[in-house]
């Protein structure tokens, strides 16, 4: 139902998700500030929060994601939360988060590799990277993590601006 659609946000989200994988945070940013109602749509927060991961504005993505942790306990959130505990310095609850989430099967190594470099105050040095998420993105930058050189033969829309500020 195309009405259902415009009332429920997934329209409006859907042109922010392919704005979003053409690599523009900021269109996605824009279109966020004039999106009436996005502050009460988890669809809309996550593509919020992930632009601001990939602008690098950890600060605002964090406080969303504390915001929405208060209700929510979804592994998205969940990870999102980890990465700010380790940008907080809360490095044994991050490590603790980290560890129940392996146990509770969760799979996502690259990202828990990162983290845990990070939490260790260890520079990963990553080999390959598919298809990650603004997320591992955000923690790559943070980590300062060494991109081995094949990284940069395929990189999409969403990648080059991480790899552009990776030093």
């Amino acid at each position: 139902n195309r009405n259902a659609n415009v009332l429920d946000g997934a329209f409006v989200a859907r042109r922010l998700e392919l704005l979003a994988a053409m690599g523009d945070s900021a269109a996605v940013t824009q279109m966020l500030d004039v999106t009436p109602g996005r502050t009460s749509n988890e669809r809309l927060l996550r593509i919020e929060s992930e632009a601001k991961l990939l602008r690098g504005e950890f600060i605002d993505a964090c406080a969303l994601t504390n915001e929405f942790m208060k209700d929510n306990m979804d592994i998205y959130w969940q990870k999102s939360f980890i990465f700010c505990q380790i940008l907080s310095g809360a490095m044994s609850e991050a490590e603790l988060g980290i560890s129940l989430m392996r146990e509770l099967g969760v799979t996502d190594e690259l990202l828990f590799l990162i983290l845990d470099s990070m939490i260790k105050q260890e520079i990963p040095v990553i080999e390959s990277l598919p298809d990650p998420s603004p997320l591992i993105i955000a923690a790559l930058s943070a980590s300062k993590a060494r991109l081995n050189g094949e990284i940069l033969t395929t990189p999409t829309p969403t990648v080059l601006p991480a790899i552009a500020i990776n030093e």
